[in-house]
C-alpha cells in the first residue's frame, strides 16, 4: 500500500493544495478527475518531486507501511525505484535524434536496470510494437501519436516501476487511440501487477478502467470512493457537475 498523507502545496506564496491524503492498493488501478486548474497535476507533480523551485511542499509517502519518503526531499532516488510518471505531453517528449533503442539503454542505465537488445523487443511486443531491428533503430519524429506513445510507455516499463501515474495521457489522442491506451494499461494493472493512477478532466474515459476515484477541486479533494458508487450517487456539487457533463458528452459511456 502507498499512502499520501498530510500534503500541502504552495508556489509563489499561493496555496495550491490543501491536506490531501489518499492511499493507493497495490495492484490498484485509481482515477484522479477534477476540471482544469482544480490541482490535479500538481498533486502528482508533487508526488514525484517536479514542482518548481519556487514551490514550498509538505507531506510524506509512507510505502508498505513503513517505508517513509519526505515530499519535500529534493532527493527523488528513492521515489524512481518505485514511481514513473506519463506526463501529459509525453507524445513530444521523447528525443528526436536518438534511436529508440538507445533511449530504451540509457533509461536501464539511469534506473539500474539490467537490460539489453532483446529486453526492449520483448517490451516493445508486449506493448503491440514492431520488435524488429528496424524499428528498434528508428526515432520517434517517425512514428504516429499512438505510436509515441506507446513508446512512453516503454520507457516507463523499463524502470521497473511499482505505480505508473499517467497524467492526462489522452489529451492528444484520437478516440481510437484513446480506447487502445486504456486496453494498455488493463496489460499493465493484470499482468506486470503495476498500481495506476490515471489523472484525466474525462471521467467517461476514466471510468472505463479506474476502480477508485478522487475528485479534486480548488486544491482539495472533495469526493473519493468506489468509481460506480460516484458515478450514480455523487454527494458533492462539484462532482455532480463533472457527472452530469460528461454523460451530456458521452451518454451510454458513463
Amino acid at each position: 500500500m502507498i499512502e499520501i498523507k498530510q500534503l500541502n502545496v504552495q508556489i509563489a506564496g499561493k496555496e495550491i493544495l490543501k491536506d490531501i491524503n489518499f492511499s493507493v492498493e497495490e495492484p490498484s488501478i485509481m482515477g484522479v478527475v477534477g476540471s482544469s486548474g482544480s490541482g490535479k497535476s500538481m498533486m502528482m507533480k508533487a508526488i514525484m518531486g517536479l514542482l518548481p523551485y519556487n514551490s514550498k511542499v509538505q507531506g510524506e509517502i509512507w510505502y508498505e507501511g513503513g517505508d517513509i519518503i519526505d515530499i519535500n526531499d529534493k532527493d527523488k532516488t528513492h521515489r524512481k525505484k518505485k514511481f514513473c510518471m506519463l506526463p501529459q505531453d509525453s507524445l513530444n517528449g521523447l528525443h528526436p535524434y536518438e534511436t529508440l533503442e538507445k533511449q530504451m539503454e540509457k533509461t536501464f542505465r539511469l534506473h539500474q536496470v539490467e537490460g539489453g537488445r532483446d529486453k526492449i523487443k520483448f517490451i516493445f511486443k508486449e506493448l503491440g510494437l514492431p520488435d524488429d531491428d528496424s524499428f528498434l533503430t528508428s526515432y520517434a519524429r517517425s512514428l504516429s501519436g499512438g505510436m509515441r506513445q506507446r513508446v512512453a510507455i516503454a520507457l516507463c516499463l523499463a524502470t521497473e516501476p511499482h505505480v505508473l501515474v499517467a497524467d492526462e495521457p489522452t489529451t492528444s489522442l484520437d478516440a481510437v487511440n484513446q480506447l487502445k491506451f486504456i486496453n494498455i494499461l488493463r496489460k499493465l494493472y493484470s499482468e506486470y501487477h503495476i498500481s495506476i493512477i490515471m489523472v484525466s478532466h474525462n471521467i467517461a474515459l476514466v471510468a472505463q478502467i479506474v476502480q477508485k476515484l478522487l475528485v479534486v477541486h480548488h486544491g482539495r479533494i472533495v469526493e473519493e470512493g468506489k468509481t460506480q458508487d460516484i458515478l450514480e450517487h455523487p454527494t458533492d456539487e462539484h462532482t455532480k457537475r463533472l457527472v452530469k457533463g460528461c454523460r451530456g458528452l458521452y451518454g451510454g459511456w458513463l
